[in-house]
């Protein structure tokens, strides 16, 4: 038994060494027809207090402390909707469709995301659906804003009985919750990094609970 809580706990410190994922990297455009794209993102919370930051451990157990890092690819199956793979510790390993439902002038898109993963370490269905809007803006960028809402594994839930071994038992991993974020980003095309043209992702992010950091990231693709 103590070896096998230790396995779990080494699992877990694998885990919440990435965090918990918040943000979308997603403007409200789709691809277009038989148009990919990949790419690998990095985010972190940023908290401009410490008395903030330890009012959320407090409340938050630790979930909005640790910075993330995960994978996109997407695939235009159709001019208005795109169809995806994503990866990262919060979410699992799972699919994603986006379905662009407004264009005005090719200027102002509004955009359904919705997400299904499953989650191999808590053994469960993470569920996803994301509401975005963008608007297209001189020099090559799009900004853009919604509002995420997610059923994933509570790892705050780990995070209190990480504290103490003894305390760690097998349900506390199949907790889950819904999560909800506000988010808004600027993507940037045409930027080039070692004379390779990418596509910048610059995203801040804010869950709707007490004591929310600002996250702030990063996604780099093709």
């Amino acid at each position: 038994m103590k070896l096998a809580r230790l396995l779990i706990l080494s699992i877990i410190v694998v885990l919440m060494s990435s965090g918990c994922f918040m943000g979308t990297f997603q403007t409200a455009q789709t691809l277009g027809y038989q148009n990919t794209s990949t790419g690998w993102y990095f985010n972190s919370p940023i908290y401009f207090d410490r008395q903030y930051l330890d009012s959320s451990v407090a409340k938050n157990h630790g979930g909005h402390i640790i910075p993330t890092v995960g994978y996109i690819y997407s695939y235009g199956v159709a001019e208005n909707i795109d169809a995806g793979v994503k990866a990262n510790f919060g979410e699992g390993i799972g699919v994603y469709t986006k379905i662009q439902y407004l264009n005005v002038r090719n200027t102002f898109q509004g955009a359904l995301l919705l997400g299904l993963g499953f989650q191999p370490l808590a053994l469960g269905m993470t569920l996803r659906s994301d509401l975005i809007f963008s608007t297209s803006t001189p020099g090559n960028s799009t900004t853009y804003f919604g509002f995420s809402f997610m059923r994933m594994p509570d790892y705050r839930r780990i995070g209190i009985v990480f504290q103490d071994a003894k305390m760690l038992k097998y349900k506390d991993l199949m907790r889950f919750k819904i999560f909800t974020e506000a988010f808004g980003g600027v993507e940037l095309t045409n930027v080039f990094i070692n004379h390779i043209p990418v596509r910048l992702a610059v995203e801040f992010g804010v869950p709707i609970q007490p004591y929310p950091p600002i996250y702030i990231g990063v996604l780099v693709s093709r």
